[in-house]
């Protein structure tokens, strides 16, 4: 696949807070500084769009956003929680996670060097603009920020923080260099009530616990409820994304070039569960990871990648080297891809490990020790466990894991 033009390069450094000016110059040092393109933002400049939950049982986004993109099916989220997801885009990950401590903002301290601030290092302005309080309140993320709009979060959740986002995203786009819009996404009303309900016009919707119930009592009827209903409005959103994404096109050369992902999976009564990255089953993990824009082919690459690689692809994308210290590595077109294993954490309903070989995965629940091993390629659904025929592989795996999450 031919390799990615990059912007052009000059030796200004931009400014840079005094906490961070030493590392900002060991980056120099080191040559991972890249350049702006006079004193201006870069010719070509990025957007970086994350959405909340997306619903693997739906129709992948590549196929909706009706866009020519370069598609990454095998992705995953490192931690599928909102805000360990967002600690992989912001800085560094421990080599030696601690899967069943509970992530907190502390851990982000002041030698970490954000995204942002490797931008803005190199002469960049970034913007971000974050439609989910929950995001927004993650600390950390207005290190190296020119503009932190968080206005979309008071928005009513839905459609309308959707749109509202995307607009400020494009008025940040007239002056910044790199925007980070995160959108919510789709939370839509479960269902419609009946009479029954006895709670009249008062409520349109079922809450979770009644969509628990009806699952137990008619689970093929109240999945194929459920899947309609957040269906019709994971689309809603879509259609809000693809008619921005497809605005910009219109720029030719000078439109952004874009990275779409989520923060994690949205499971849809998948093992009884509804919610944003609940397990370590793949429909809480995999998220999307769309590449397009200038200089960006159309195609789909069977590679499997991970929310870790988010920060070296985008200073990949703005013309910089990619330091080694962020976990992941640019899966640009003409990158290097080497082979590697990639490690998953769950810190929700039960805590446990997860080690990927392409389509090989290894589960370690990290309460009661078990392991399982399932061929993603062969059982998409994870109904096998092959811990007890692939002996040789399960061992090896185990080993694996261990060299990079501490054990239970």
């Amino acid at each position: 696949m031919d390799s990615v033009a990059k912007p052009p390069r000059n030796p200004r450094l931009g400014s840079l807070g005094l906490k961070h000016a030493a590392a900002a110059a060991v980056l120099a040092a080191l040559g991972l500084l890249g350049r702006c393109a006079g004193d201006g933002p870069v010719e070509t400049p990025i957007l970086l769009v994350t959405l909340g939950g997306e619903a693997r049982a739906l129709e992948p986004l590549a196929g909706v956003l009706d866009l020519p993109v370069l598609a990454f099916p095998t992705a995953h989220s490192p931690a599928n929680w909102p805000a360990a997801g967002v600690r992989s885009l912001l800085g560094p990950v421990e080599a030696t996670s601690r899967p069943s401590r509970g992530w907190s903002p502390e851990a982000l301290e002041d030698s970490v060097l954000t995204l942002a601030e490797r931008l803005r290092a190199a002469g960049l302005r970034p913007a971000a603009v974050l439609a989910d309080a929950r995001v927004a309140a993650v600390e950390g993320l207005q290190q190296g920020f020119d503009s932190f709009d968080v206005g979309p979060a008071a928005v009513v959740e839905g459609l309308e923080s959707t749109q509202a986002a995307l607009a400020t995203a494009r008025e940040a786009l007239r002056s910044s260099s790199f925007v980070w819009v995160h959108l919510r996404g789709a939370q839509p009303a479960y269902g419609v009530a009946s009479a029954a309900d006895g709670r009249g016009d008062e409520a349109r919707s079922r809450d979770l616990e009644q969509w628990l119930r009806a699952s137990r009592k008619d689970p093929a009827a109240a999945r194929d409820d459920l899947v309609r209903c957040h269906g019709e409005a994971q689309a809603a959103h879509r259609a809000a994304l693809a008619a921005f994404l497809r605005e910009l096109t219109v720029e030719g050369p000078a439109a952004p070039r874009v990275l779409v992902t989520a923060l994690c999976g949205f499971e849809l009564l998948e093992g009884g569960l509804i919610g944003e990255g609940t397990s370590a089953l793949e429909a809480g993990l995999a998220v999307p990871f769309l590449l397009l824009g200038p200089g960006l082919p159309e195609g789909s690459v069977r590679r499997r990648v991970s929310l870790q690689d988010v920060g070296p692809t985008v200073l990949d994308l703005a013309g910089l080297g990619g330091p080694d210290d962020c976990g992941g590595l640019s899966v640009l077109p003409g990158s290097p891809a080497p082979w590697r294993l990639h490690v998953a954490t769950v810190r929700r309903l039960r805590h446990a490990d997860v080690l990927y070989e392409e389509d090989l995965k290894l589960l370690r629940d990290r309460e009661t020790g078990a392991l399982a091993l399932y061929d993603l390629a062969a059982d998409p659904g994870e109904t096998q466990d092959l811990s007890k025929r692939r002996g040789s592989e399960l061992s090896r795996l185990k080993v694996a894991l261990d060299q990079r999450v501490e054990a239970p």
